[in-house]
């Protein structure tokens, strides 16, 4: 009898713990979702570093990159990448207006709903899987402009 006991208990628990493993990577995501996940934040940090680039290259040349190539390689930027890191190919930049652009990227998720206690997603960056285009007016920054004298 007690070798019963103990089986059905080792059979209980057995459950037991797949049960709560299941349940918890249904919570978490498996970790193919969750790579992906990564991989469209990292493109999302792409894309706020270019386009704060775009802004510094137009604070000091008083016009828009051609290109993104001729905005990587300007001595005023610094960028760490302009191209996706799941397939290596360049975002898209395109020139709308002589102060306005648009940058592109494909996505491999919608931008997930965080929980409040994360604070809100800027809504400006969500996005839905698939291709996505931002729409940019250029800021320009005062660096230029002589400080006031101090009384």
């Amino acid at each position: 009898m007690k070798l019963a006991t103990k089986r059905v208990f080792v059979i209980v628990l057995t459950v037991l713990v797949s049960a709560a493993l299941a349940y918890g990577i249904y919570l978490a995501g498996s970790p193919g979702q969750e790579r992906l996940h990564r991989l469209d934040e990292q493109r999302v940090s792409h894309l706020q570093q270019i386009a704060s680039s775009v802004d510094s290259f137009y604070t000091q040349e008083a016009r828009l990159p051609s290109s993104l190539d001729e905005l990587r390689t300007s001595r005023f930027t610094y960028l760490t990448s302009v191209a996706d890191p799941e397939t290596d190919i360049p975002y898209e930049y395109r020139m709308t207006a002589d102060k306005a652009y648009e940058l592109c990227a494909v996505f491999n998720l919608p931008t997930p709903d965080m929980p409040k206690d994360y604070g809100p997603t800027p809504d400006f960056w969500r996005h839905e899987a698939g291709r996505m285009c931002y729409v940019f007016d250029v800021r320009t920054l005062d660096v230029l402009k002589p400080a006031l004298p101090v009384r």
